[in-house]
């Protein structure tokens, strides 16, 4: 389980950092 939600975390911040860099 928090192998799951650790996954689904890292993703967000990937893509609020991408949507930052743009």
């Amino acid at each position: 389980m928090l192998g799951e939600l650790g996954e689904k975390v890292a993703r967000n911040s990937y893509s609020i950092i991408e949507i930052r860099k743009f």
